[in-house]
C-alpha cells in the first residue's frame, strides 16, 4: 500500500475513534483489512478528522499554558493514543476498540470539565438549575449507554456467538469470515470427538455406523463455513489461514462415509488443491501444520483410489507422496505396506509396515499386518521362511496382550480370531502341525465356524 494511503487511511481511523468515544455503536471485534477500507486524502471523511485532530492539537497547546483541565485531557489523550495510532510504528491492525481503554479516560477529563463549566455558564443566578440539568442529562445517557452496553454484553457468550454477530458489521473483513468459518469447523470437530468418546469400545464395523449418524449435522456445519471462506479468500487471497481452513472443511467432508466414492474423492482433491494455497501463503511457524494436514489428504486420496476404485498403482502414487511429505504418517505407511502386498512386492511392504511399526510399537493391527506381511512373502517365495519367526513372535506378543484384554471389551473377540487365524497359516507354513493342532482348539473356544477344512 503506498504511504499517503497508509497515513490517509490512519487518519480516517483516528476519527472513527472520535466518533465511537461519543456514539459507541455499531461495535466489532474486527476492524482488519478491509472492514477498513484503503482511504486515500481526497476522503471527506479524511480530511475532516485531519481538520478535527489539528485543531484539538493546536487548541490544547494554546491552553494548556493556562492550566485549563480540557487541554490536559486532550494531550492526554493524544499521548496515550500515539502508541496505538499507527503513526510511529505498525500495531497490526488498522484499530481496535480496545486501544481506546487509556485514551478514553482523557476524553472523560474533557466531558466533564465541558459539562462543569457549561454547568456554570446556565447557572448564572447561582441556583444550581444548570446543573440540574446536566446531572438529567447525563442520567438519560447512562441509561441509554447501558442498554446499549447490556445489550453487546450478550454478543460475547462465546466465540461463535461474536463473530456471527459481527460479520453483520465487518462485511468486508477477511479476518472474521474466517474466524466465524474456524469456529464452524470447531464445532463439527467437537461432534465428531464427542460421538468417538461414547463409541469407546465399539468394534470398527460398530464405530462406523455410529459415526455416519452424525455426518449431516457435521457436513452441515462444514457447508456454512465454506462459503465465508471463499469471501475471505475473495478479499484477502494470500489468507493463509482461510486456505487452510477452506482445505480442512473439504478434507473432513471427503472424509465421511455416508457419501459415494467420487465425492469424496472431488472433495479431497479440492482440499489438496486448498492446501496448495496454504502452504504458498504459509506464516511463519505453520509448515509443519500445513506439511501434516496436506500428508492426511494424499493419504485419504491414495486410500479411496486403491480401496474403492481398485487402481492401486495409483493409490501408491499419492501414499509414497503423503509418507514422504510426514515421515511421521504412520497410518499412511501401514495403507502403503497393504497396497504392496496386494501388488505381491512383499519386500516394500514389510519396509513400510516396519516403518509404520516403529512409529506405533504398541499397535496391534499393526504388528498383525507386519506378521502378514511377512507370511505373504515366505508364502510366495519359500527363501524367505526365516520371516516366519519374526511373524510369530509378533503374533505371540499380540495374543498375550489380547488375552488380558477385559472380557466385555468388543474389540477382544474379533481380534483374538484373527490373531489365532494368523498362527495358524504361520505354523503351517513352518510344517509344526502339533502347533496348528493346538491354536485351531483354541481356536475352536472362539468361533468353531472359523475353522475351514
Amino acid at each position: 500500500m503506498p504511504f499517503s494511503n497508509q497515513l490517509a487511511t490512519n487518519f480516517y481511523t483516528w476519527g472513527k475513534y472520535l466518533q465511537l468515544l461519543v456514539l459507541p455503536y455499531p461495535l466489532t471485534v474486527d476492524y482488519y483489512p478491509r472492514h477498513i477500507a484503503v482511504k486515500s486524502f481526497s476522503d471527506i471523511s479524511v480530511i475532516v478528522s485531519v481538520i478535527i485532530h489539528l485543531f484539538l492539537l493546536g487548541w490544547s497547546l494554546y491552553y494548556i499554558r493556562k492550566k485549563r483541565i480540557m487541554a490536559f485531557g486532550i494531550l492526554y489523550y493524544f499521548i496515550t493514543f500515539s502508541i496505538v495510532s499507527n503513526l510511529f510504528f505498525p500495531i497490526g491492525t488498522n484499530m481496535a476498540e480496545r486501544f481506546m481503554f487509556m485514551p478514553s479516560l482523557g476524553f472523560c477529563l474533557i466531558v466533564a470539565s465541558m459539562l462543569y463549566d457549561l454547568g456554570l455558564k446556565w447557572s448564572v443566578n447561582k441556583d444550581g438549575k444548570g446543573f440540574k440539568a446536566i446531572y438529567f442529562g447525563l442520567g438519560a445517557l447512562v441509561v441509554v449507554f447501558s442498554v446499549i452496553t447490556i445489550n453487546r454484553n450478550f454478543d460475547w457468550k462465546d466465540n461463535y456467538t461474536l463473530f456471527s454477530k459481527d460479520i453483520d458489521v465487518s462485511t468486508n473483513s477477511g479476518k472474521i469470515h474466517t474466524d466465524l468459518a474456524g469456529e464452524l469447523i470447531n464445532q463439527a470437530n467437537r461432534i465428531r470427538e464427542e460421538k468417538e468418546l461414547a463409541t469407546t469400545g465399539f468394534t470398527a464395523e460398530q464405530k462406523k455406523v455410529a459415526m455416519k449418524e452424525k455426518d449431516i449435522e457435521r457436513a452441515t456445519l462444514f457447508n456454512q463455513a465454506i462459503p465465508l471462506l471463499n469471501k475471505a479468500v475473495e478479499i484477502h487471497p494470500m489468507n493463509n489461514k482461510a486456505w487452510l481452513f477452506m482445505a480442512n472443511a473439504h478434507h473432513l467432508l471427503g472424509e465421511m462415509e455416508s457419501n459415494t466414492p467420487n465425492v469424496n474423492l472431488t472433495l479431497l482433491n479440492t482440499a489438496l488443491a486448498a492446501y496448495e494455497q496454504a502452504d504458498k501463503y504459509k506464516g511463519v511457524g505453520m509448515d509443519t501444520i500445513v506439511a501434516e494436514f496436506k500428508s492426511l489428504c494424499l493419504m485419504g486420496i491414495g486410500k479411496i483410489m486403491g480401496e474403492k476404485f481398485g487402481d492401486i498403482n495409483t493409490g501408491i502414487n499419492f501414499l509414497e507422496k503423503a509418507s514422504s511429505l510426514d515421515p511421521k504418517n504412520a497410518e499412511a505407511f501401514l495403507l502403503l505396506g497393504t497396497a504392496y502386498s496386494m501388488n505381491q512386492d512383499f519386500e516394500k511392504s514389510i519396509t513400510n509396515t516396519q516403518k509404520s511399526l516403529e512409529l506405533r510399537p504398541d499397535d496391534r493391527d499393526t504388528k498383525k499386518n507386519m506378521a502378514t506381511a511377512y507370511q505373504q512373502f515366505a508364502l510366495a517365495d519359500t527363501k524367505q521362511k526365516a520371516g516366519l519367526l519374526i511373524a510369530e513372535k509378533l503374533l505371540l506378543d499380540v495374543l498375550n496382550e489380547e488375552k488380558k484384554l477385559a472380557d466385555n471389551d468388543v474389540k477382544k473377540r474379533d481380534g483374538l480370531l484373527r490373531t489365532l487365524d494368523l498362527l495358524i497359516k504361520n505354523y503351517t507354513l513352518q510344517g509344526k502341525t502339533d502347533k496348528v493342532k493346538e491354536f485351531k482348539s483354541e481356536l475352536q473356544k472362539f468361533d468353531s465356524d472359523s475353522i475351514e477344512g
